[in-house]
């Protein structure tokens, strides 16, 4: 029975290798950030975005808001905000890094709220 259980484990990672080998590697064009930028770029502003949520503004006042926190964003990462807007349009039409992308921001953000939710 153990034998079947080995056997099998060494059977998916196999499957696991071929599909990802079999991925399309495909080069980030000059001009957009890195799947590295985007995820700690986004963790700011899904991070803004939840912070104006709790604070429970009308809907002018939020947007308003969200503004001045997604300017302190790309000033605190020295991005454009139209570089950011033109790389999460090409990370949209490229739906595995975009996923990858996204990954790691919830993973960072759970994280970052168990840590809190333990803190206090």
């Amino acid at each position: 029975m153990e034998y079947f259980c080995v056997v099998k484990k060494f059977f998916w990672v196999l499957i696991i290798l071929a599909v990802v080998s079999c991925k399309k590697e495909e080069n980030i064009p000059e001009g957009i950030l890195s799947e590295e930028q985007m995820v700690s770029l986004l963790i700011d502003v899904h991070i803004a975005q939840g912070a104006i949520r709790e604070l429970r503004l009308g809907t002018d006042s939020a947007a308003y808001l969200f503004k001045v926190f997604e300017r302190e964003s790309m000033l605190k990462h020295n991005t454009k905000d139209s570089t950011f807007y033109k790389s999460y349009s090409w990370y949209l039409d490229h739906p595995e890094q975009m996923f990858e992308i996204y990954a790691a921001v919830v993973d960072t953000l759970s994280l970052r709220e168990s840590l809190a939710r333990r803190s206090d």
